[in-house]
């Protein structure tokens, strides 16, 4: 008897199946590419664009800018990669800016698909968080590696603006990662009817984004889940979706593999309830370090680092500055 296949592009394709079909339809989820497949998809379009403006490359350096620009393509489907080093490339064969261009495409389409935003990983510490950078130096050979036993993250608690979210990027600075910024809350919001499916994906892409350009290297990944009390805590009036999107959370927390390190920033966890405890319990979030505003040492170190960065020359007396400031943010200062 004959069979019928559908192939769509997430996330509005499977939208224009008629109803009828979609009731007959078995669903299969197709994993993103990774490595080899990026590798080959690279290569072609390389390849092709090199022709077409008369500089063909030779084996050897077709091989090597393909292995650049597959680097930049790891959480887009292949579709969406094909397309991004077709756009990067499309305008000049410039090998140089094609990385970049990459980057930026890459971090426009996560952001309007999936309210992902990739971070630019900070090099200044922020300041008053000694514990933490001692538990990443003790720890950081078991984190942003593939595998079971690695250090699967931590739970930043804080009041708002203490820098929570800049202390993941700076986590990332230290680990030699990427950094993406991930609200449960904005994404399950977006689509109307499709948030446990757009919910799966964004764990398949977040599970992607730590590979590297070839099948033998995983570069690793900081997903940074803002606000995640806002996430989990939604009751039942939107028949049980945002229950069973936490529920997936919590399973890909304990049960990925992938060379990620989920740092989850809080408010407030007793608003939580139970929830609190399962996300915290041992094999997933089992660290929690407090995030806030300085100390009068740290406000010293801060006003120092930003009066000197800006008024080089200026005189200041930045132990005066920290005894005026007390309570004061990093942003505030």
């Amino acid at each position: 008897r004959p069979h019928l296949y559908a192939f769509c592009e997430p996330p509005d394709d499977e939208a224009h199946i008629p109803s009828f079909a979609r009731a007959l339809l078995s669903r299969v989820v197709m994993a993103l590419p990774r490595g080899p497949e990026l590798l080959a998809l690279s290569r072609e379009e390389l390849a092709i664009a090199g022709a077409r403006s008369g500089k063909a490359l030779d084996a050897a350096a077709l091989t090597q800018w393909a292995q650049r620009l597959a680097a930049e393509l790891p959480g887009l489907s292949q579709s969406a990669a094909r397309f991004a080093i077709q756009d990067a490339l499309s305008q000049w064969f410039d090998l140089d800016s094609a990385g970049a261009a990459l980057a930026c495409r890459k971090a426009a389409h996560l952001q309007a698909q999936l309210a992902m935003q990739v971070l630019r990983s900070s090099g200044e510490p922020p300041v008053g968080m000694d514990n933490y950078y001692r538990w990443i130096r003790l720890y950081q050979d078991l984190m942003c590696v593939p595998g079971p036993e690695r250090v699967k993250g931590a739970v930043l608690l804080g009041p708002p603006v203490t820098g929570k979210t800049r202390l993941g990027a700076y986590t990332a600075h230290l680990l030699g990662v990427p950094a993406v910024w991930f609200r449960f809350g904005a994404l399950l919001g977006m689509y109307v009817g499709q948030s446990e499916a757009t919910a799966e994906r964004a764990f398949a892409v977040l599970d992607a984004l730590g590979t590297g350009a070839d099948s033998t290297h995983e570069r690793g990944v900081v997903v940074i889940l803002d606000e995640i009390e806002k996430t989990v805590t939604r009751g039942d009036n939107d028949g049980g979706v945002s229950m069973r999107v936490t529920a997936r959370m919590l399973t890909w927390m304990s049960e990925s593999t992938a060379p990620n390190m989920i740092l989850a920033t809080a408010n407030d966890l007793q608003s939580m309830g139970d929830l609190a405890d399962i996300i915290t319990r041992r094999g997933r979030l089992d660290r929690v370090f407090f995030v806030d505003v300085p100390n009068m040492e740290g406000r010293r170190q801060l006003f120092e680092r930003l009066l000197t960065r800006a008024l080089p020359d200026g005189k200041f007396d930045f132990q005066d500055l920290a005894q005026r400031s007390e309570r004061f943010s990093g942003a505030d200062i």
